[in-house]
């Protein structure tokens, strides 16, 4: 399996290529700025990432994984994209809206121009998801609840 992954940031949107079981990326690279020309951006980056397959018998990516650095409450872990995933991330946009906004758009763009191509969303703040109470707040002071 193909994977594109892209790591959308607030000045650039840096993506990576790895081919079948590998580790190391056949190509990686970024395109800035890219807010507001997310389609151009997109077609550049599977531009790129169709060269870099095709030089190893490959044509496309299978499956997109973009990152994402907060996914709140609603999101424990990695999500297939889709109408679904698009309203519930709407919904804590105002919570993140450097980081959430913008992966909206992106969303949109990639569903706009390549609907078939599976994209799976992954959440940094998910591996705090399960930490206990104590780990989640250890360099927070002694009162967390916010009375004190």
């Amino acid at each position: 399996m193909n994977i594109a992954v892209l790591m959308p940031g607030i000045t650039s949107l840096e993506y990576h290529v790895v081919k079948g079981e590998g580790v190391n990326p056949v190509c990686s690279g970024a395109v800035r700025p890219y807010r507001g020309d997310e389609r151009s951006a997109l077609s550049q980056i599977f531009g790129a990432a169709g060269a870099a397959l095709n030089a190893h018998g490959f044509f496309s990516p299978d499956l997109l994984a973009l990152r994402c650095p907060f996914g709140g409450e609603l999101f424990a872990g990695p999500v297939m994209a889709g109408k679904s995933a698009l309203g519930r991330l709407r919904k804590i946009s105002g919570m993140a809206p450097v980081h959430i906004p913008p992966l909206v758009a992106l969303l949109e763009a990639l569903g706009a121009h390549w609907p078939y191509l599976p994209c799976a969303i992954v959440f940094e703040s998910s591996f705090f998801k399960g930490l206990p109470a104590r780990e989640k707040t250890y360099a927070l002071g002694g009162d967390v609840s916010g009375d004190g």
